[in-house]
Order: structure tokens, then C-alpha cells, then sequence
């Protein structure tokens, strides 16, 4: 992993007090445990994003709960620095603040946000067109006016309009990829039909194999015009999968994700038909996951090599050969609030950032 002196000694804590450049920086108490950046300068963003541009474990959380509230854990600004990708589980943000904030984020920190959905066609807004479609076609096929092949292709189609329709959320919304949360539960979108959304998706996200830079560039410009084609990074968004337990199918997905974010909520679920370095495994942060399932104890107080639970044993965990993709947790505002094992707002999810890349002085 790239190195950057400036910036290592910090990233497990974020932009704390400093007095020049190239000083270690502490964490500081600033009244009712609030942790705020004080004097931090363009180099320290600067080399913030060089490090997020190296290929190293990721840092992920799903975040929720912002919409204009004080308090700096419902705030985009609140988040760590160093986190690297965002699930934005509270809905694409409409409040000013909230936007701002993000902007801010995206463009100085060098954070990446995705909307997220879970992908049921049967629990779609009735008021979006692939829907009205969806039932459209389910009512000729049930008066038998549709059938057969004719039937797949056209529910094939709204697939292909779902897809299209997650794809203008990131386009539209200034974001960086999306997350598709695979949870059908009985829901037509599986399988083949699951598949037919992921590969309209894959046109314009993630490093789908089958298509040049040259021709994703053609299909940004052709849906979205210029001037959203030719913004750094426009062919170059993430296309990100999680799931719980059923699994999309490794052999056709892989290929066109950055990340399989798996939900090993209680205990790590073995996803070695994705390459490690595509895994994500995640906690579910305020449900018991600092409960080290081994022993049952609750994490130590004391350096972070020697705390355990359930988010530190995945921040430390190595596949047998190369790396993982990295860690992550669901809701992490929860790792934000102040108490005797987390003595700073999101001290534990720093901690286990500096596990995976460990600063370097």
C-alpha cells in the first residue's frame, strides 16, 4: 500500500488540532465530547485522497438518521475521515446542510456515497414507470392475454427499466455508485431476471469486463448529456452488491462488482466464491456485535490490538493469500455515541481503520 507521512498518523482519528503539517496529531476533548477539526490544511485533505486512491482495505458503513438534526452523529461532517465508501441507508439527502456536507466529503475527504435499495420489484413505489409496467404485464398475464416468450421478454424489459432507473439515481444525484441490496425473499428479482437488472446496471457502473471506457463514456454522454460524461470519475463509479444470506450467485456477479458487502452480521459467512479482495465483511453495529463470540466478554479498554468483538476480529482477519476488500457496519452512527469503551465519537470504527492500514510515521 502506498504511503503518505502527512496524512497516516491521523486516519484512524480523522482531522484533529494540529499546528503544522507534518505533526502527529492527538485526539482533543472539546467540551461535552465533541471532537472537532481544528487548522487542517489543504494538504492534509490533498493527501487524504491520495490515500483513498490506494489499493488498500476499505473502510464501509451504512449511514442514517441525517436530515438537518445538530448533533455531529447525524452529520455527514461527523463521519471519519478516513472511511472510504458510504451506503446512504437514510435515502439520498435532501436537506441543504446534509448536501453541502456531502459535497464537502466527496470532494475534500475523498468519501464515496451510494444510494442503496433493496431491489423487490413487489415493493416498488407504485408511482414509478417500471412499476406501472411490472403490473401492467402481470395483469395480461393472469388474463392470459400475455404468455410464454413473449412474457419473460417483457418482464425482462422492466428489469432493464429498473436497472436504468438505479443507475439515473447515481447519474442524476451526483453520486458514486450504488448498492443494491440483494434480499428478495420470495421476490421476482432473482435469478435470470436479477441478473438482466445487473447487467443494464453494469453499462454504466462498476469494472464490467465487457465493455470499454471508450463505450461507457457513449452511454453516459447519450443518457445524460455532456457535461455529466465529462466530469472526473463519471465512467468510473462503483457498482456494489450486499447481502444477508441468499446469495445472487457469485459466477455471473463477481465479475461486475467493485464489492460484495456481506452481511456477516453475528459471525463471519464464508463468501469464498467472491474474490477476498471484493469482500467487504460487515457487523451490525448496536446489536451485540462487540461481544467477542468466543468468550462472550465485551471489548477491553486499552490499545486496539488487544480489544475484541466481533468488528475488530473482521478488521483483522486475512484470507489465506492477498487481501480483503475490507470491514464495514451497518447504521454506524451507533459507533458515534461516547461511552467507557469508546471514548471518542467513532473510536472504535478508527481503531479498526488503523488495523487494516496501519499508520506509518
Amino acid at each position: 500500500m502506498k504511503s503518505y507521512k502527512f496524512i497516516l498518523p491521523v486516519l484512524a482519528l480523522g482531522a484533529f488540532a494540529t499546528s503544522c503539517d507534518t505533526d502527529i496529531e492527538t485526539v482533543q476533548d472539546q467540551g461535552g465530547n465533541v471532537v472537532e477539526p481544528v487548522n487542517v490544511s489543504e494538504l492534509y485533505y490533498q493527501n487524504l485522497r491520495e490515500y483513498k486512491a490506494t489499493d488498500h482495505e476499505i473502510a464501509f458503513g451504512w449511514f442514517s438518521k441525517y436530515g438537518g438534526a445538530s448533533s455531529m452523529a447525524l452529520r455527514f461532517a461527523g463521519l471519519p475521515d478516513s472511511i472510504d465508501l458510504v451506503s446512504l441507508w437514510g435515502g439520498i439527502p435532501k436537506d441543504p446542510i446534509d448536501i453541502s456536507e456531502m459535497r464537502m466529503c466527496q470532494q475534500k475527504k475523498g468519501i464515496k456515497f451510494m444510494p442503496v435499495d433493496i431491489c423487490r420489484i413487489n415493493k416498488a413505489d407504485v408511482s414509478l414507470d417500471f412499476k406501472k409496467h411490472w403490473l401492467e404485464i402481470m395483469d395480461k398475464a393472469e388474463s392470459g392475454e400475455l404468455t410464454g416468450d413473449a412474457l419473460d421478454e417483457a418482464k425482462h424489459q422492466v428489469m432493464v427499466e429498473m436497472g436504468l432507473y438505479n443507475v439515473d439515481l447515481v447519474f442524476n444525484n451526483d453520486l458514486d455508485g450504488f448498492d443494491i441490496d440483494f434480499e428478495p425473499e420470495g421476490d421476482p428479482v432473482q435469478g435470470a431476471l436479477f441478473y438482466t437488472m445487473l447487467d443494464e446496471m453494469a453499462k454504466y457502473l462498476g469494472p464490467n469486463p465487457n465493455i470499454t471506457k471508450e463505450e461507457r463514456y457513449a452511454l453516459i454522454e447519450a443518457r445524460y448529456g455532456t457535461a455529466v460524461a465529462q466530469k472526473p470519475g463519471s465512467c468510473d463509479k462503483l457498482l456494489c452488491i450486499d447481502a444477508y444470506g441468499q446469495d445472487p450467485g457469485a459466477e455471473h456477479c463477481a465479475p461486475l462488482i467493485n464489492y460484495f458487502l456481506s452481511q456477516s452480521y453475528h459471525s463471519m459467512i464464508s463468501r469464498n466464491a467472491y474474490p477476498q479482495e471484493k469482500v467487504v465483511h460487515c457487523v451490525s453495529v448496536g446489536e451485540g456485535w462487540n461481544v467477542d463470540p468466543a468468550t462472550g466478554a465485551t471489548p477491553q479498554v486499552g490499545d486496539f490490538n488487544t480489544k475484541t468483538g466481533l468488528l475488530y476480529d473482521y478488521a483483522r482477519w486475512k484470507p489465506a493469500s492477498g487481501k480483503k476488500g475490507g470491514f464495514g457496519g451497518f447504521i454506524i452512527n451507533d459507533d458515534y455515541n461516547i461511552c467507557n469503551l469508546n471514548p471518542y465519537p467513532y473510536a472504535r470504527f478508527r481503531d479498526c481503520i488503523q488495523i487494516c492500514n496501519p499508520a506509518i510515521y
